[in-house]
């Protein structure tokens, strides 16, 4: 299939017709939204597919509105796994949308040959799940996904169709007519209402959680090929939704870590205040799950259940086997790592602002601050200063917001040629932190790998973010012997405090109405031992005229300097040497 529309095409628009600028090529489908076909953009020299509206959809002029607006709302999304809209426009009275063109299967097409292989199946609901993200940042919910809305490219990535189109939205009672009319129609089941969330149902006020709900039936039915909800009519599916539990994915195969049950189990609560908070949170905890498999730290339950079976002959042989998988493992591991988007030494690396999902300002700063310390320790790639990014938004003509997030370093990385770009997060659920680090391609914006860390409390991120950096570093193409040289963890080579750290990061950028240095006292009050923060100080008291503070602040640094990466130590000899009116010296310990 080479369609984001559905079955049975109608050919209401005969081949060959032309509206504005796209020719009709040939019809694709027909589905509740109206009929789609392939067409050519004659301007631009492009496939596209026209969906146009039945008129039947919005039967007074409000509705018409809301549902362009949910359109121009969706025409915003720019996301690698989201099918982009290119036009949203009317001709002899007829709507039509002009959507990217996609070559590939839809889910529900794939799912016709059974289950997909557990690591497929991990990563094309990541993707999803990353889609739902940006969408949700943006406000807009889909509210009809289900496999016919997802199409699996020929690259054999996603992407989600049908971003606030496929369900209308108008108030009050026409939501519960149709509801009432899918629920009483014969034939209508194999649309929405299978993936409806029980809220969705109950005609409850829909929210970013009712798309978790539905990708957890998605996700049972990738790795099952069944979904956990259907029955034999419209009313006994409803009636499943609102109460039935799924059987455990255990029951259809079994190589699914445990922990899988519990993400899945979470993702289908019928209470949604028991959910998922945000898809972030899904494709954090896939993402653990897929980097357990992939290292080989959680058996397979398949290989346990298999050999308890076997006779003690074959279980001999079949451990012999593990053995040498295990060292092959071992052997791609540790002395072949292969590099992800094919990184050189000393390229260039674009690390962005972490999204704070936890509510907590104190990471706000101090984690960007501290991972990049932490990254800036490898001899394999450079990563891009603060100072260069501030030099190019002025060349964009851009002021330099509060936070620099994903979509702006993306620009940004893509006009100086960056190579990378690392897009971080940071979620909390109960008392447990889990860190995410994405690096992307900036002109694809695919995801080249994740990884992703926890932290049993807040006094654990630094750790936490440490163990995440030093992963990230190994993807990147460093090997396990440069990473065994000097490698100082992130408390001591910044400050244990995060509170300090975030006071620290603030002060190289101050809000207004705040000083610099007053910021770094208090950040060296909370640590007395924070070296950074005494050599910022020493360079705002030598400013200020005061020599003697400055001094003292530099001597500090200085025997503080065993706590600092190798980076951080020649610099801060190179600001004292600077300022002492060491020139020579100073350019000394730059040029090192």
């Amino acid at each position: 299939m080479e369609t984001p529309g559905d079955e049975n095409p109608v050919n209401r628009v005969p081949d060959g017709e032309r509206v504005l600028q796209y020719r009709i090529l040939r019809p694709l489908g027909k589905g509740g939204m109206g009929e789609v076909f392939l067409a050519e953009d004659t301007i631009l020299q492009r496939k596209v597919a026209l969906k146009f509206l039945s008129p039947d959809l919005a039967p007074d002029a409000t509705a018409r509105k809301l549902l362009l607006r949910e359109a121009r709302a969706a025409a915003g999304l720019d996301h690698p796994y989201i099918c982009r809209i290119h036009e949203i426009g009317e001709t002899d009275g007829q709507q039509f949308i002009a959507m990217e063109y996609v070559e590939g299967t839809t889910i529900g097409e794939m799912l016709a040959s059974g289950p997909v292989a557990l690591d497929q199946a991990l990563r094309l609901v990541m993707e999803i799940a990353e889609a739902l993200a940006s969408a949700h940042r943006q406000g807009t919910v889909h509210r009809d996904l289900k496999p016919a809305n997802i199409m699996v490219s020929s690259s054999g990535h996603v992407k989600v169709m049908d971003f606030g189109l496929a369900k209308r939205v108008t108030p009050g009672q026409a939501d519960r007519a149709e509801t009432a009319t899918l629920l009483t129609q014969p034939g209508m089941i194999t649309g929405t209402l299978a993936y409806m969330s029980p809220e969705q149902l109950r005609n409850d006020p829909v929210d970013a959680r009712s798309d978790l709900f539905a990708l957890g039936v998605i996700f049972y039915e990738i790795l099952t090929a069944t979904h956990p909800f259907q029955k034999g009519s419209p009313l006994d599916t409803a009636s499943a939704i609102l109460k039935d539990t799924p059987p455990p994915i255990a029951q259809y195969r079994h190589d699914i870590p445990p922990h899988l049950e519990d993400i899945l189990r979470r993702m289908l609560d019928k209470d949604r205040d028991k959910r998922y908070s945000s898809a972030r949170e899904v494709l954090d905890e896939i993402a653990a799950v897929r980097s357990e498999t992939q290292t080989g730290s959680m058996a397979p339950l398949a290989h346990v259940r298999a050999l308890a079976r076997r006779p003690a002959v074959v279980l001999v042989l079949a451990l012999a086997l593990l053995v040498a998988a295990a060292s092959w493992w071992a052997y791609r591991t540790f002395y072949s790592p292969q590099p992800v988007l094919a990184f050189r030494a000393r390229d260039w690396i674009l690390i962005a602002d972490f999204e704070n999902q936890t509510g907590d300002d104190v990471f706000n700063g101090s984690l960007y601050t501290a991972l990049t310390v932490d990254i800036e320790q490898s001899k394999y790639v450079n990563v891009f200063p603060r100072s260069r990014v501030n030099e190019t938004l002025r060349r964009m003509g851009r002021e330099r917001p509060q936070r620099i997030d994903e979509t702006l370093a993306r620009e940004i990385a893509i006009r100086e040629g960056i190579k990378g770009l690392l897009a971080c997060s940071i979620a909390r659920v109960g008392d447990t932190y889990s860190l995410t680090a994405r690096l992307i391609d900036p002109n694809s914006q695919l995801t080249a790998l994740t990884e992703v860390s926890r932290a049993a409390n807040k006094n654990e991120v630094l750790r936490a973010l440490d163990d995440l950096a030093k992963r990230v570093r190994k993807k990147l193409g460093e090997s396990l012997s440069g990473m065994a040289g000097p490698n100082l963890p992130l408390p001591k080579a910044t400050t244990a405090s995060l509170e300090a750290l975030k006071l620290f990061a603030a002060s190289r950028f101050p809000k207004p109405g705040q000083r610099e240095e007053d910021l770094l006292e208090e950040a060296v009050k909370l640590d007395p031992d924070f070296a950074l923060a005494h050599a910022d100080l020493g360079v705002d008291s030598y400013i200020d005229g005061n020599r003697p503070l400055g001094e003292e602040h530099f001597k500090k640094a200085l025997q503080l300097l065993d706590r600092l990466t190798l980076k951080e130590q020649l610099w801060i000899r190179a600001v004292v040497e600077d300022w002492r009116g060491n020139r020579d010296g100073a350019i000394g310990q730059y040029e090192s």
